[in-house]
Formats: C-alpha cells, structure tokens, sequence
C-alpha cells in the first residue's frame, strides 16, 4: 500500500493546454471578442439615432419591384374614392379642406370707385381702386354713422351717368373687356365673362377729381341702339386683330354711323382687340388706323388677355364724352353744322391709303394717324 500511494503524490495533475489562434476562432465565429463589442457598440448608435432623429426612416435593403406592385394593388382604393396622399415624418400635418371657401359678396351699401389721373403729356395714372357708400334715392349719400354723414355730403358732387354701347361681331371679347373694365386687378376676364349677365354694366370712375359712372351695354349691331329714343352718349367698336371677317363687320357699324348722322355730337372709338396673338395677327396697325381716320373715329389696340391698353382705353371713353359735351356746349347746344361735316367716303378712304403708303416708304408717321391714336383731344 505504501509502494502504490508513493507514485500518486509525487506525479503531477496534468494541466490544460490554452486553445490556439484557429481554435479561438472558431469558438467566436471567426472575429475576436474586442470586434464583437464594437459591433455592438455600433448597433446600439444606430439604434438611438434613429430613435432621436425627425428625418424619415428608410429601410436598409430595397423592396424588390414585384413586391411593391402587389402592396400598391392591394392598397388601391376602389372605384369612386379618392386615396390620402402619404404623410411622412419629416414635415408638418396640414390640415386640408374639403370643401370650397365661399367666395365675399360685396356690400350692398358699397360700390368700387376707379381713381385715375391724366397727366400732364397725357398719360394716365391710375390710383387704385376704393368702396364708397352708395347715393339714396334723394340724392344723399347712405351714412354708415351720422357723425360721419355730414361731412361726406358736402364733399361729393353730383354724378354725371353716360351710357356706351360696346359693338362688334361675337366672340371679339366685348363681354370680357367690360369684364376688365370693372377692376385694376389684372383677371382672367375670359372666364368670368359667363358670370355676367346681358344687363347694363357699371363702373364708377373718379377721373381728374370728378366721378362719373359709365353704363356699357353689350350688343352686337348699332341697328337695335339707333332705333332707341334715347342713343347712347357714346359707340365703341371692337374687333379682333385675328379675325379679318370682324373688321369688315366693324367697318359696316361704323358706315351704318355715319349714314344715320350718329357721330356729330357723340364719340366713336375703334378697338382692335387681342394683339398678345401676334403670330396669328391677320388685320395690321396701320389698316386700323386708315379705317379709323376714314370714319372720324378714335383708334387703339388692346389686349384683354393681359390687361394692355385697358385703363387707357377706359379713360378715353370718359374724356371723349366729356370733350364732345364741352363742344355740343359751346356752340350754344347746335350740332357743328347742318351739312355733311364729311367728303365723299371713297375720297377719304384713298386719301388715307396715300397717307398709309408714305408711312411705309419714308418711316414717319402721319400727322393724322398719330392724332386718331389719341384720346385727349377730339
């Protein structure tokens, strides 16, 4: 017993070897202990940004195509509805309307007053636009305030109402152009000419300190505003510079004028109407001006569409009337003279294509063409 427990006390335990590189490898998937953690460490950073951060979250791999077409069938909405736009968590929630805000209806005990200056090289300065009270039946104003009546009648004056007869072949643009007339604000006078009816138009003006308004009437031949009692105090002929047939139609309402002796004490302007379609232009500046100056009217071109020559062509409507009242006045209330104040028709017409054909040749305009072009003087 003693020669066996000998060899057991002097004989050491074996002890175990530590694992090689391969084995330590193995035992933590390749990568050592220190790399795991920083992984760790990563995951964890990536983990509370995206948990603080407002920017929208994106996922790391893409949805392949074939998958995102069968989630956007299956989120279609059916026939008839309408689907909610996808919100996002980088912008703000909007709260939308479903329904049309109603559009302010004027007041009934306001009207619009268009202020306007004519300078001194005549050009014309517009004020802007203001809302006054508007007149009782007895000729005062409607106070808001007594405190405020007083003063307010004493400062306006009586108003002087005329009547324009806006003529010219369908679609020119007669209806839009009243339609335009009414505002200072450039609109789209094409499509809001189906809210306005056929009656009388007004527009209030304040030209020089002194306020008129301005009744225009829409017709398409001067026959039906002849045969009134009462004619209109002035004639305002429209064409369209794109339409050679509505020249020829103005040409024969300013002779029908003329033939009826209607243009002795009341004004006619010729218009040519939609000259921002210059491309499509078929009646030239200078045809109207020959036709104008045959007719003893008044010329300019505007444009509706974007609001050219609108206010001018406004104001001289105003001044002719007002010019051609100073001149019926001063001659102690008799037309100019009982015989033709025009030549034979067809003489002035070749007198005006000689004049239009020096306008070519030599590049300077003539002394009658440029003073049909303006609306200052008679």
């Amino acid at each position: 017993m003693e020669a066996l427990a000998a060899p057991m006390e002097t004989t050491p335990a074996p002890r175990r070897r530590p694992a090689t590189r391969s084995q330590s490898a193995r035992i933590t998937g390749g990568r050592s202990v220190r790399h795991r953690r920083q992984q760790q460490q990563q995951q964890l950073d990536r983990e509370t940004r995206a948990r603080y951060s407002s920017e929208p979250r994106l996922a790391e791999a893409e949805t392949p195509p074939q998958v995102r077409r069968q989630a956007s069938a299956r989120r279609r909405p059916p026939a008839g509805q309408h689907s909610q736009p996808r919100r996002s968590n980088a912008f703000l929630d909007v709260p939308r309307t479903t329904h049309q805000q109603p559009e302010e209806e004027p007041d009934e005990d306001s009207y619009r007053l268009r202020t306007f200056n004519i300078t001194q090289k005549g050009g014309i300065v517009n004020r802007g636009d203001s809302f006054r009270r508007r007149r009782s039946r007895s000729g005062s104003l409607a106070p808001s305030s007594p405190a405020q009546s007083a003063p307010e009648s004493q400062e306006r004056r009586p108003v002087a109402c005329h009547r324009v007869a806006m003529v010219g072949a369908p679609g020119v643009g007669k209806t839009a152009l009243i339609s335009q007339f009414q505002t200072s604000e450039c609109i789209n006078a094409y499509d809001r000419q189906r809210d306005i009816d056929s009656s009388e138009q007004k527009v209030s003006i304040m030209l020089n300190g002194e306020e008129s308004e301005l009744y225009f009437v829409n017709c398409t031949s001067t026959k039906e505003e002849i045969d009134r009692s009462e004619p209109p105090d002035a004639f305002v002929v429209i064409y369209s510079v794109v339409d050679k047939a509505s020249f020829q139609k103005a040409e024969q309402e300013l002779a029908r004028l003329i033939d009826f002796d209607m243009l002795r004490a009341r004004p006619a302007l010729l218009v040519g109407n939609k000259i921002d379609l210059a491309r499509s232009r078929a009646v030239s500046t200078q045809d109207g001006k020959c036709l104008a100056c045959t007719y003893k009217a008044k010329f300019i071109e505007v444009s509706v569409g974007i609001n050219h020559n609108v206010d001018e062509l406004l104001v001289g409507i105003l001044n002719q009337i007002r010019l051609k009242r100073q001149q019926y006045s001063a001659d102690g209330g008799r037309e100019s003279s009982p015989a033709h104040w025009y030549k034979s028709r067809g003489v002035v017409r070749a007198s005006m294509k000689a004049r239009q054909m020096l306008t070519w040749i030599f590049g300077k305009e003539d002394s009658k063409f440029k003073n049909c072009e303006n609306l200052h003087v008679l």
